[in-house]
């Protein structure tokens, strides 16, 4: 009775066991995306065209891996749509005919921080003529930027910065869906082209960290068709007047150039903008009293401003105010009192206004609107008047 028993229970078993293992396997094969053969094929011939690294995301591409790491194959029709070989270890050894130029479906490629430089190999990439984003950041490239990149129509995204590039900035009109653009920290020289801002979607642009010098056009115009919300000018030769900010902006930096004239009343216009930098210049007269509501930041150190009007009723938002190094002179506003939320005040380096009269009503306040900073930085050196 007793074997009976063992016998039936080892049957029982038996049954759960392959009941379990088939829905795995079953499991499994569901959950597999479909590949094209000629993809994985494809894969493999593109990996051994470098050498992979320790952290190349390409050591998984092996014929019949679970997952292909970096790899997006479409649900549907098992085409290669996007590849990301951030940090793969890719060098000068691509060249015109890799591999890569094969997968004529692929619409996100990130080929950043490697040692591409080949020039044959950029030559090529018009060819991917459905991508939609392109990274080739912290790569070797140098001189100027493949033309043939504008023929990538499709294009919303596209990051060249931290190369070598030293030419003007390349034709890229033809990029009509480009709403992001970064070429900081390269060589470029020369003037902003005016068609850059007439690209229709262009909503964020960073040429920070270049050589450029002047816009083309009209100061007044430059802006005039532009739908930006972030503009990053950062550490050019820019100078003379800053020309007129678009209604859309909402990120403006500009620092370390030397911008003169007083700061442009056009940046009154822009009703949801938060961050304003222009430290580092030569911007002279008084900060605008019309600036938005919206800003957290206002950074406008280093210049030679000679007034801060009484402007922050309605600054509950601003979070860092930053106008050292100026020549500004008499008491800070009274108004700072209504700027809630201000962690960093610095008003070092300036004229005459160490006293600042709005602490001394503190105790009079609703314990709900105290001012409560962070930090405030200021010149003990100077005397107040």
């Amino acid at each position: 009775m007793m074997t009976l028993r063992l016998h039936v229970f080892s049957i029982s078993c038996y049954f759960f066991f392959c009941v379990f293992a088939l829905s795995f396997l079953v499991t499994t094969i569901v959950s597999q995306p479909y590949r094209r053969p000629d993809q994985i094929e494809t894969l493999l011939a593109f990996k051994d065209e470098f050498d992979s690294c320790n952290n190349s995301v390409a050591r998984s591409w092996i014929r019949d891996a679970i997952a292909f790491d970096g790899v997006v194959f479409d649900s549907e029709t098992g085409v290669v749509t996007k590849l990301d070989l951030r940090g793969g270890c890719l060098d000068d050894t691509l060249g015109g005919n890799s591999s890569l130029f094969k997968f004529h479906h692929l619409r996100y490629l990130d080929l950043s921080y490697n040692n591409i430089d080949s020039s044959s190999f950029l030559a090529e990439l018009g060819r991917l003529t459905n991508l939609d984003s392109l990274d080739l950041s912290n790569n070797d490239l140098v001189g100027k930027v493949p033309s043939s990149i504008s023929n990538l129509s499709r294009l919303t995204y596209l990051d060249l910065s931290s190369n070598n590039l030293n030419s003007s900035i390349p034709l890229l009109y033809n990029l009509t869906k480009l709403s992001s653009l970064d070429l900081s920290n390269n060589r470029l020289k020369g003037k902003v082209p005016e068609w850059l801002w007439n690209l229709p979607s262009l909503t964020a642009l960073s040429l920070s960290h270049n050589s450029l010098d002047s816009f083309q056009g009209s100061q007044k115009e430059v802006f005039l068709n532009s739908s930006l919300v972030c503009l990053y000018l950062t550490s050019n030769a820019f100078d003379g007047p800053f020309p007129t900010i678009p209604e859309t902006m909402r990120y403006m930096v500009a620092s370390n150039n030397d911008f003169t004239g007083e700061i442009p009343l056009s940046l009154c216009n822009p009703k949801n903008l938060s961050v304003l930098d222009f430290s580092n210049n030569n911007f002279s007269g008084s900060v605008p009293n019309c600036l938005s509501e919206s800003l957290t930041v206002l950074n406008l150190r280093d210049n030679k401003l000679r007034r801060l009007p009484d402007m922050f009723y309605r600054s509950d938002s601003l979070k860092t105010l930053d106008v050292g190094h100026n020549q500004i002179t008499g008491k800070l506003p009274r108004s700072l009192v209504s700027c809630t939320s201000l962690e960093i005040l610095n008003v070092e380096s300036n004229k005459n206004h160490r006293y600042f009269p709005v602490l001394a009503e503190v105790s009079t306040e609703p314990a709900s609107r105290y001012l409560t900073i962070k930090r405030i930085i200021w010149s003990y050196n100077l005397s107040s008047k």
